[in-house]
């Protein structure tokens, strides 16, 4: 048994926006811990896949946060589409590049980071802006190895930071109804007080929140009953009662 207050459920919504990058639906996948998340990857390369086939019009957007793994599963079984850094996770590192050559929560800090923040946002030179920057303070600090971290975070993320451009042709450049799913998805409903799910039970409860929150239950309730669903026939040998 595991607890709904200790371990980690992997899930991945997707969205469709119209022209004005107004969000028009969401589509959510939540699976049980599983290695690598195999069977989550699976599942959201299949139905990308399929919704590209029937409208290849569509333009796709990947947003994810620098991990590796992210890109690995999103470029290697998701070919087709833009890669986008999130820049709400950008901007974190961001601030934790400048927090190494400036003083701990300084006018200066901050002061830099407006400035630098907005020029990722807004210049279409901006993340080049940045690296610039970086390598520049990093020539001036050579003892700072956070400094290079996240000068080698921007330099590895360079093509997925054009946030100009993309706001611009209103791409989402951001993950946070991702984050916000979080507790839409999975703590209203799997983290309360006391509970405790295997994974076959907590899994069952993931399928259909997924699928209620994503307003395909209608549907889905249709497939279900194809599996379940079973004429009955009544045995040879019944007795009819006879009435008075």
């Amino acid at each position: 048994m595991l607890s709904a207050q200790t371990y980690t459920v992997r899930f991945d919504p997707y969205f469709f926006f119209d022209a004005q990058g107004d969000l028009i639906s969401t589509r959510y996948l939540a699976r049980m811990p599983e290695h690598k998340k195999k069977t989550l990857k699976k599942q959201l390369a299949q139905q990308i896949a399929y919704i590209c086939s029937i409208r290849p019009d569509l333009q796709l957007v990947k947003v994810a946060d620098g991990a590796r793994d992210n890109w690995t599963f999103l470029n290697g079984q998701i070919k087709q589409g833009e890669s986008v850094l999130d820049f709400y996770h950008a901007v974190e590192h961001l601030f934790n590049a400048l927090q190494s050559v400036h003083p701990k929560n300084s006018s200066q800090l901050y002061e830099a980071f407006r400035k630098y923040r907005r020029i990722l946002l807004n210049d279409d030179q901006g993340i080049r802006k940045i690296i610039n920057h970086l390598r520049y303070q990093a020539r001036k600090h050579p003892k700072h190895k956070k400094l290079k971290t996240e000068l080698t975070y921007f330099t590895r993320n360079k093509k997925r930071c054009e946030y100009a451009r993309l706001k611009a042709e209103k791409k989402p450049i951001g993950s946070g109804i991702v984050e916000a799913a979080c507790k839409s998805v999975v703590q209203m409903r799997l983290k309360r007080s006391g509970q405790h799910w295997d994974d076959d039970g907590g899994q069952a409860i993931l399928t259909f929140r997924s699928i209620l929150l994503s307003k395909q239950l209608d549907t889905a309730w249709e497939e279900v009953k194809k599996f379940y669903f079973r004429p009955i026939e009544p045995p040879q040998n019944v007795v009819k009662f006879r009435g008075k």
